[in-house]
């Protein structure tokens, strides 16, 4: 994958694949997991639960940030799950 040409396009699709399975009410370690093996098929280099540094005026502060996903070190994805439906 050209990390230079990284567009929003092609994860989004991916995106797309996972969310438009039939279950409904996946939660979020679901959709991970399902995105995870998406991204991983389409060659993408990713990384799960990835922390980033956190800066207020030029300093780095903590806690840092933990974003759900980190797409060839360049986009975000922060992923939201489903209430299951009661029964």
């Amino acid at each position: 994958m050209d990390k230079k040409n990284l567009s929003s396009d092609k994860p989004v699709g991916l995106v797309l694949n996972v969310n438009c399975d039939p279950r409904t009410g996946m939660l979020e370690s679901a959709y991970g997991a399902g995105f995870a093996g998406e991204l991983e098929e389409g060659g993408f280099e990713f990384e799960r639960d990835a922390t980033m540094p956190t800066c207020r005026k030029g300093r780095k502060v903590k806690p840092h940030y933990c974003v759900d996903l980190l797409i060839n070190g360049k986009m975000i994805v922060e992923l939201k799950g489903d209430a299951p439906d009661s029964v």
